[in-house]
């Protein structure tokens, strides 16, 4: 996928930097996300596919 060890380890220490005041601060945008009464699901494709009858519909955002 062309990510490098560097990009696996900026990742992982923005990660761990990350504060309680970091995630608050979203929380204007989540609230605006949110109140569009949409729904994002990340997870295991035969799961979601398995309850497809709960979304509108379903994209692999992985596909090449």
């Amino acid at each position: 996928m062309g990510i490098t060890q560097e990009d696996v380890q900026k990742y992982r220490d923005e990660i761990l930097s990350t504060t309680a005041d970091d995630i608050r601060n979203y929380a204007p945008m989540m609230d605006g996300i949110m109140k569009q009464n949409n729904l994002c699901v990340s997870g295991n494709e035969n799961i979601i596919n398995s309850n497809k009858a709960l979304f509108q519909s379903i994209k692999n955002l992985c596909d090449n």
